[in-house]
């Protein structure tokens, strides 16, 4: 039987901030909720475990969690994450529009849940070889209605920053308590909702609106990103080839993936060396190399930039576990 582990009500607006306390997620459950959450990862990373799901999360990742969803997060230590529980029945028009849009996001097989799944894929390698953990899989084997990537919604770091905002709006209202406090929360929540079902859906239209040739074309350009993360990759020699020129190259693959290419190259390959963090025992600068970067201050500045901590954070982390 997995456990519920009920919404705290700190008042009567029906919406909950939860700041977090990575001990207490850490030595957490797998459990349930009778609300929606809206995890969103600030800084750090850490895994989501559902029936269907096991991935990382990194900053600027905002999961779902319906009600009734078994699930669990394993943070790494300092990791920060901003929670947004809020019950059914409150702004019911807005979570439609938010579900409609992530069921019309997942329709396409070039929306950002494919899109993650590749990005993912070197760390999902290990997961599909070997299965969920036996203890967890005993624990979700009777689960219903599992959770998959169609909840999990990447924000840039604009998106991430307007979101962050209305996250600490609803804390403030929670903690300050004047006048209207609960109504606001509600108010915010309502806000929130329409502008993540905004953002979904004007991914999806630019998604529409690129042509098969376009989605094929950066299809093979991601699947050569993957396989050569340790080489130079020339986006110049690749919009040439396909008779195009690089600013229009840079266009498409921004509209497709959201990043622009080398942003989308130095993500991929921050992701390979977190695995190769956690699962190897080569150095700090032998996985730089392993991953294509020669320069090993280099590497670090960009890993911290991308995961909010030095890589030899995650290595201590590996070494200790």
């Amino acid at each position: 039987m997995i456990p519920y582990h009920y919404r705290s009500t700190p008042d009567d607006s029906g919406v909950t901030m939860i700041h977090s306390d990575m001990k207490a997620a850490q030595d957490s459950p797998v459990h349930q909720h009778d609300c929606y959450e809206l995890a969103l990862i600030v800084r750090g990373s850490c895994e989501i475990q559902t029936p269907a799901t096991r991935a990382p999360l990194i900053p600027g990742d905002l999961f779902l969690i319906r009600p009734d969803q078994p699930h669990v997060f394993r943070p790494d230590k300092n990791t920060f994450i901003m929670y947004c529980q809020f019950a059914p029945n409150v702004s019911p028009r807005a979570t439609k529009l938010l579900l409609d849009a992530l069921h019309e996001h997942s329709l396409s097989e070039s929306a950002a849940p494919s899109r993650r799944v590749r990005e993912l894929r070197a760390f999902e390698r290990e997961s599909r070889s070997a299965g969920v953990p036996l203890l967890l899989r005993a624990e979700l084997e009777d689960a219903d209605n599992p959770v998959d990537f169609n909840n999990l919604l990447h924000l840039n770091r604009a998106e991430t920053e307007r979101i962050l905002l209305l996250y600490q709006s609803i804390l403030n209202e929670q903690n300050e308590r004047t006048l209207g406090f609960a109504e606001m929360k509600r108010l915010l929540l309502e806000q929130l909702l329409i502008l993540l079902s905004r953002m979904l859906n004007q991914q999806f239209t630019q998604m529409r609106q690129s042509s098969s040739w376009q989605r094929d074309f950066i299809d093979s350009v991601l699947a050569e990103i993957e396989e050569n993360l340790a080489r130079n990759i020339d986006f110049e020699a690749i919009a040439s080839s396909s008779g195009i020129t690089l600013s229009h190259f840079r266009t498409i693959f921004k509209r497709y993936t959201g990043l622009s290419p080398i942003d989308y190259l130095n993500r991929a390959r921050v992701l390979r060396a977190l695995e190769l963090l956690q699962t190897t025992e080569l150095s700090v600068s032998e996985i730089a190399v392993q991953v294509g970067i020669y320069d090993a201050n280099y590497f670090s500045r960009l890993f911290k930039k991308v995961t909010g901590y030095p890589p030899r954070y995650f290595k201590a982390i590996s070494k200790n576990s």
